[in-house]
């Protein structure tokens, strides 16, 4: 993913990486804008989910991250990994260890290159003016792996403290047990006619969804199988969309994401924002 042009994030917001992982992750649901801000029939992030869109935003979306990570120092040649969700390891057990085990530093012994999309590689990213860039957490807010709530508003403070108080109390080994056989009915579904959301069920929603790391490695391996079927089916020098097939208008298993109109028929032309890429419409992939 490493061949696009021109990063989303201005290179100055890059310097503090913790606030720019937030500003990236908010792109995805909250914090709300648009229509979707007070009207729920509306989506109040970028993200598109269950129509023809789904592959195509969250490929740019990685990429934004991506490129974010490889702005640190001495990270200019990382590139983001996926979780393979078909393995037996994930099949028996569960979440890979390395995602509910304490810190360590790692240290890889083989990867895999993939090649990129030639035509996205020739795209050009345009900077979009963004309200959100000045988005953060309350001061002491905290992301967690585990099966606890991360409400923060003012009715839900005390109840989500109760809620979390029964997981704390419990050996670590438990709390691992319960999100590993949460994974394995995840994964129990069929994903064959769906975008993926059913690995979901159960463990968090599109609004805060991003805001945990395991959402990356998910849907990395997505991007994988996407980039396989195109591979197989010879789609990778060029996408098209059937007219007004199932799943190409902009109400289809969600409200229309912020600046698209309710009802717009979804095709090669329709912007994947909050990213801009200037190239042939059939190849944007």
């Amino acid at each position: 993913m490493s061949e696009l042009q021109v990063p989303l994030t201005p290179p100055k917001a890059r310097q503090d990486i913790r606030k720019l992982q937030t500003e990236i992750a908010g792109y995805h649901g909250e914090p709300f804008r648009g229509a979707g801000w007070g009207n729920p029939a509306w989506l109040g992030g970028y993200c598109d989910h269950g129509n023809v869109l789904f592959p195509v935003w969250h490929r740019a979306y990685l990429l934004e991250l991506e490129r974010a990570l490889q702005s640190t120092k001495g990270c200019g040649d990382v590139t983001l990994p996926y979780w393979n969700e078909t393995d037996s390891e994930t099949e028996n057990t569960g979440l890979p260890k390395v995602f509910y085990k304490r810190p360590s530093r790692l240290m890889a012994k083989r990867y895999v290159t993939l090649s990129t999309p030639t035509n996205f590689k020739q795209g050009s990213m345009i900077p979009i003016p963004n309200p959100d860039h000045d988005y953060t957490k309350p001061p002491g807010y905290e992301t967690v792996r585990y099966p606890f709530s991360g409400l923060v508003g003012p009715k839900d403070v005390d109840a989500t403290k109760a809620h979390n108080q029964q997981y704390q109390e419990l050996p670590e080994d438990i709390v691992n047990g319960h999100l590993n056989e949460n994974a394995k009915a995840w994964l129990g579904f069929s994903v064959q006619t769906s975008d993926g959301n059913t690995i979901y069920t159960g463990n968090r929603e599109n609004d805060a969804a991003s805001f945990d790391p395991l959402f990356y490695f998910h849907h990395c391996f997505i991007d994988k199988a996407f980039w396989d079927w195109q591979l197989r089916w010879n789609q990778v020098e060029q996408l098209e969309v059937t007219d007004r097939y199932p799943g190409t208008t902009s109400v289809d298993n969600q409200g229309p994401t912020p600046g698209v109109a309710a009802n717009t028929w979804l095709d090669m032309d329709t912007p994947l924002q909050p990213f801009e890429v200037k190239i042939d419409h059939k190849k944007h992939l």
